[in-house]
């Protein structure tokens, strides 16, 4: 099996030091490179062509346009955030900019670990806090928006799809060719009059059809 080549862009020691740890720990990642500064982060990606960039554009020498410049110059290379930053305006840059996926640096090991395989296979993933985010975004907005002809295999898709399993995984859960839900999610789209997953999602959770699981203290 051909593993995940990746790339760890963050200032932050003791932040690569644990990713480093996480990823050499998963048989099917590969940790090619790590840097401190955005300048040695496009240097890198245009040496070695990574699968997935892991990036905190928040921290220093870092910046939210360096997402931009990756995508424009490695089109093929995926891009996870995982990050402290839960700006509303600042996560929706990130991911109009070219981000496949956001996470929190107070996500789970396993929740890491789906993220990027998740981004690898060039889809999305988000994990509960940023989809609380969503949801604040879509309750301040004065638009309504009109509640999609959903089947009920759509809607169980669709809430899979937010809890950020993959095509591959959908498929075997639900006892389906993988081309049954690549088909399902094209009609999705079609039905909720979106043009990207990321918009499927929002769109379902403004809908109400995907709730972040609170946790308790």
């Amino acid at each position: 099996m051909q593993k995940i080549k990746i790339i760890l862009g963050d200032s932050q020691f003791l932040t690569r030091s644990g990713l480093e740890r996480l990823i050499n720990s998963q048989p099917e990642l590969d940790l090619i490179g790590q840097v401190e500064s955005g300048v040695e982060l496009i240097a890198q990606v245009s040496e070695l062509n990574p699968d997935v960039v892991i990036l905190d554009y928040l921290t220093n020498d870092f910046s939210i346009d360096q997402i931009r410049q990756i995508r424009k110059q490695a089109s093929s290379t995926q891009i996870l955030i995982i990050s402290a930053d839960l700006v509303r305006d600042n996560i929706f840059k990130a991911i109009e900019f070219g981000a496949n996926s956001y996470v929190t640096k107070n996500c789970s090991e396993q929740e890491i670990i789906n993220a990027i395989v998740a981004t690898a296979k060039n889809e999305r993933f988000f994990c509960n806090r940023i989809l609380e985010v969503f949801i604040d975004r879509e309750q301040e907005s004065s638009g309504t928006q009109q509640i999609a002809d959903l089947t009920s295999r759509e809607i169980e898709i669709l809430q899979l799809i937010g809890k950020g399993y993959s095509t591959k995984e959908l498929a075997s859960m639900l006892h389906l060719s993988q081309h049954t839900i690549y088909t399902h999610r094209k009609n999705m789209m079609k039905k909720l009059n979106v043009n990207s997953s990321t918009d499927m999602i929002l769109s379902a959770v403004n809908l109400g059809l995907i709730k972040p699981t609170r946790k308790t203290a």
